[in-house]
Parts: structure tokens; sequence; C-alpha cells
């Protein structure tokens, strides 16, 4: 039978729980382990642990290929002229329902910015139970299993900040709706993870600690009092919030990977005002 099909028999939680029996079978008892001195039981304990973790990333990546394939997107293919589409949807001021369409016709703008070598997936419009539909969620697989992130934009030409430093409603709802999306999935973890054949949503190894990232307005509307308040966000709630001009670079430059680097050197992309 073939593996992707036997896997999907499974929850993450057995798979995982298969492969730490399978290794706890081989722990020494009490009067075993002055036979390997060169062992302690948390040299164990982290074998234990390593092997369930590559276990629940080997399910993680077999599901995804199978259930998300039709989502599968090729990452390093941003062309010169979808750049100066999406640049000129952003100049003209249009609605968030065009950048929408655009980003969904044009997957690889979004996935870009994720790092994961073995494979990239974009959904859009994702029902959330009856609560909530989120515009964007896109997800890498990679060594450790598939990452997620939870993708909320906002209008192009509506500055996020009002010019006496007050953020705008647009703003503050943006961030809430990737904090309810987060409850939301940790609430209904088991429904969002089961695969869609067995009525989930096939989100594989989504979890309520995936990253957020609010795109919206352009550059020159972010103040040094909002790039403040974008650090703070990010090394807080986990939350990025970038504006359309630093996807439009980052397609232009086809630098992958950003939202890693990102997360990871939040102050000095902030200062930048990117």
């Amino acid at each position: 039978m073939d593996d992707r099909e036997e896997i999907g028999r499974y929850s993450q939680e057995e798979i995982e729980e298969a492969a730490r029996q399978s290794v706890e079978r081989l722990r020494p008892n009490e009067g075993e382990w002055d036979a390997y001195p060169e062992w302690s039981t948390r040299d164990f304990d982290d074998l234990v642990e390593s092997y369930v973790e590559s276990q629940r990333a080997k399910y993680q990546k077999t599901r995804a290929y199978r259930e998300l394939e039709d989502k599968s997107v090729i990452w390093d293919r941003v062309g010169v002229d979808a750049c100066d589409a999406l640049e000129e949807i952003l100049n003209t001021g249009s609605r968030e329902e065009d950048v929408h369409r655009f980003l969904a016709e044009h997957p690889e703008f979004l996935v870009q910015i994720l790092g994961g070598g073995h494979g990239r997936f974009q959904l859009s419009k994702v029902a959330l139970g009856n609560q909530f539909v989120a515009d964007f969620l896109i997800a890498e697989a990679s060594s450790i299993g598939m990452e997620w992130c939870l993708v909320e934009i906002e209008k192009p030409n509506l500055p996020l900040e009002r010019k006496d430093g007050s953020f705008r409603h647009e703003l503050n709802h943006a961030i809430d709706q990737v904090r309810d999306w987060r409850t939301w999935i940790g609430n209904n973890r088991d429904y969002a993870r089961r695969p869609k054949d067995q009525g989930g949503l096939g989100l594989v190894g989504i979890d309520s600690g995936s990253p957020g990232l609010v795109i919206g307005g352009r550059r020159h509307d972010y103040s040094a009092r909002f790039n403040e308040f974008r650090r703070q966000t990010a090394r807080d709630q986990r939350i990025l919030v970038h504006c359309y001009d630093w996807l439009l670079d980052t397609g232009r430059i086809n630098k992958s990977g950003r939202l890693g680097g990102d997360l990871s050197h939040i102050e000095l992309n902030a200062a930048e005002g990117q």
C-alpha cells in the first residue's frame, strides 16, 4: 500500500505516541544502566524526543504532499511582468479585493517570504468554522515538518497610522483577526488538522502558535513611532506588520526566506522601515 495512503489513516498524535513507544521499549531499566556508562537518562530522553520529532516531520510532510498538492507553489519564479503588475495595482489605489485576487493568482509573491526548501503552499479564503475566513494561509515543509503563517491583508492606499499618530481601526482589527484565528485553531486543532476526506480542513501540523503577517499601507506612511509599534508587535505577539512595498521589493530581488529573517532580526528590519 502507498505510504502516503497509510499515513493518512492516523492522527499526528497517534504517530507521535507510536514513535515514542517504539524507542521507550529500548530504555534500560534501573539495573541495566551500569552497562552503558557513556549514557545518562537525559541522553536517552533526548534520543526519544529526537526520534519523535523526526517521525512528526515525516508524517506532516507526507500528508502535505498528498493533501495539499494542488496548493503547492514554485516560489522562485517571481517574474518582472508580475512585479510590474502588482506595482500598478498598488499605485492606482486599488481595492483590497483587487490585491487579494492578484495574490491568489500569483501565489509566488507570498510564499517567497518563507524559507523551507521541501515545498511551499498557499491557501486563499480559508473558512475557519462559521466564524472566520483567513485571507491567506501559507506554509512551508522543512526539516521539522510543516510551518504555517497566517496572513491578513489591508488596503494598499490606506495608511495604518493617522496623521495625529494614532493607529487606525483597520490595523487593530487586522491584528485582532490573526489572534482570533489562532484562538480558533487552538480550540479546534483536531478538526483543523484532520484530513479533508475525514471531514477536516487538512491543515496538517497547524497550531495556535503559528506566526502572523499583516500587510497594509505603503512605506512612506510608516513613521518611526509606527516602526516601534511594529517591533513590539513582532516581539510580543509574533505578528509582523509590513507594507506592500516590502512584498514588492522581495519579489523584485526574489529573496526567499524573508519571513524567517524578519522574525530573527525584528529590530533591524523595522528600523529600516521595510
